[in-house]
């Protein structure tokens, strides 16, 4: 979701991509399409690309829409970025890309990319991506430079992240594909820790909801739980909360968290962290 200009107004708008190679976007409000589906990608001479994940926000004092994209090429494959920037977000005639298409050394990831996030740190735009690879790279949103080496996760693909202030301080959340937990100081870069061993299987989400005596860290995976965790000392608000299907995705928004659970999105309330 992201605030977006529409016909001179600022309008919420759900941002979805799909491996139908087409960006969309949707009116919260009204629930009707805003402008023709977009994208960029085609099938010729042996290229397929899918999008692998889409987000939206400021970059460089414009609004856009950064969409990660997987290719494949006879038998090679590449990683790329596309980002999209448009003043009226319903005429489709004026959208254009910000920069061409970001192959090769700046998505530099050798795998897909199923996350990308972006913010404002100390007034520094960046953009924020993670990869099957087992990397997070972190770009400058101004000139879509490398901002620093890759943060490392061993082996793990990386497959949800957040980016935002918390306890003061700016940071980077990764879940990944051991189940682990990991966070940056996302002004310098460096790691706040060992990794937490959120869940058993594949970590899929993570977010971040107000609770009751202040942020709470919230996790989901392939082992049916919401988890959640104090990010003062990293240990878990007691046991988690049960799914009756793998959890795939989450986002917080106040106290309330929602997470895809199988073919449900199921509410969690998290004013009070539940008692160890």
């Amino acid at each position: 979701m992201a605030e977006l200009p529409v016909a001179g107004t600022s309008r919420l708008l759900g941002v979805v991509c799909s491996t139908d190679q087409s960006i969309r976007l949707v009116d919260l409000e009204t629930g009707e399409a805003v402008g023709t589906p977009f994208g960029g990608i085609v099938e010729s001479m042996g290229t397929r690309c899918e999008w692998t994940a889409v987000t939206a926000g400021s970059l460089a004092g414009r609004k856009v829409v950064v969409g990660a994209a997987t290719g494949h090429y006879r038998r090679h494959r590449y990683n790329t970025l596309y980002v999209y920037a448009a003043e009226d977000w319903s005429d489709t005639a004026a959208r254009k890309t910000l920069s061409e298409p970001l192959f090769g050394p700046f998505s530099a990831h050798r795998g897909p990319v199923p996350c990308v996030v972006l913010g404002t740190v100390e007034g520094r735009d960046i953009l924020v991506t993670g990869s099957f690879d087992g990397h997070v790279r972190v770009w400058d949103g101004h000139t879509f430079e490398r901002a620093t080496e890759p943060l490392e996760t061993g082996s793990a693909p990386v497959l949800d992240l957040w980016l935002g202030r918390l306890l003061d301080r700016d940071v980077v959340l990764a879940v990944c594909g051991d189940g682990t937990l990991r966070r940056w100081d996302a002004r310098t870069f460096e790691s706040l820790g060992e990794p937490v061993a959120a869940h058993d299987g594949e970590a899929r989400g993570v977010s971040v909801a107000d609770g009751a005596d202040g942020p709470v860290v919230v996790t989901t995976g392939l082992d049916g739980l919401v988890r959640t965790w104090d990010p003062a000392t990293w240990s878990a608000y007691g046991p988690g909360h049960p799914l009756l299907h793998p959890g795939t995705a989450l986002d917080c928004a106040g106290p309330t968290a929602l997470v895809a659970s199988g073919v449900t999105l199921v509410r969690l309330d998290l004013d009070a962290p539940p008692a160890p």
